[in-house]
């Protein structure tokens, strides 16, 4: 792997949480499962096999009951290509967004599909652009700066989207899109609901909206995990559902035009 030679990769597994819940203490350091040692009860939650010249399959087990090592499986191999455009903050602390700052002064095509849906709800994703890593954004209406938690957060980041980024889903944008690079842009999905109810003034009828900041999230709940470069997938129930992550699953695909 590209800027790997020499050095070891670790694999952990995370019950019924994510990387950022447990940085927040939203979820117990017990729940990480490390596969370079023995939990507790005497076992590895990892197992790894050589498939292939330079390709491996890692199995996962997060309970010893049926130590089977299909709750999750990954096949991977070596690469040396190049990572994808946006994605060198993918992977850090609430780090999931498209990251375009190296490319100022150009323009990326985007390839925006919805690869799947398992969900009831008709819900709405998109990205909106922030000014820095943590999630501030600039509403278009007032000029303000406004960080994650604060009143007026939601409609702040969703005027942006209309004005600067892109929604997918009921009412909103597909196919392919051109943003302007020398930005990030953070993904949020909208449960049950559209655009323009969280943006009217009857505060009523507003749908719940998630972004990938919890502090942003009415119940501090992570919403939306990296599922590898440039893929989202995202969880619309409230307290995190199912946390399965798979209610709306995006990959952008990304392209300097210009």
């Amino acid at each position: 792997m590209k800027g790997f030679t020499d050095k070891n990769i670790g694999f952990l597994l995370v019950k019924n949480g994510t990387l950022d819940s447990v940085r927040s203490g939203k979820t117990s350091y017990d729940s990480v499962l490390l596969g370079t040692e023995k939990q507790g009860d005497g076992f590895r939650a990892i197992q790894m096999s050589e498939i292939g010249e330079n390709s491996f399959r890692l199995s996962f087990e997060d309970e010893l009951s049926d130590a089977d090592f299909t709750d999750i499986v990954i096949d991977a191999e070596l690469t040396d290509e190049t990572p994808e455009i946006g994605t060198d903050i993918q992977g850090q602390n609430e780090g999931e967004m498209l990251d375009l700052r190296n490319y100022a002064g150009k323009q990326i095509k985007i390839e925006a599909p919805i690869v799947r849906e398992e969900s009831a709800y008709e819900n709405v994703v998109g990205f909106y652009v922030v000014e820095n890593e943590t999630g501030a954004v600039i509403d278009p209406l007032t000029g303000n700066v406004i960080n994650p938690g604060e009143e007026s957060y939601t409609k702040a980041a969703l005027r942006n989207s209309q004005n600067n980024a892109f929604q997918m889903g009921e009412n909103g944008l597909s196919g392919s899109r051109e943003i302007a690079g020398g930005q990030i842009l953070a993904p949020f999905i909208i449960a049950d609901g559209t655009l323009e109810q969280v943006l009217d003034e009857n505060p009523n009828n507003d749908p719940e909206v998630y972004f990938a900041y919890m502090g942003a999230n009415t119940d501090g709940v992570d919403h939306i995990r990296n599922l590898g470069g440039n893929t989202w997938g995202f969880e619309d129930l409230a307290f995190g559902g199912d946390s399965d992550f798979n209610d709306v699953v995006v990959k952008l695909d990304t392209n300097v035009i210009s």
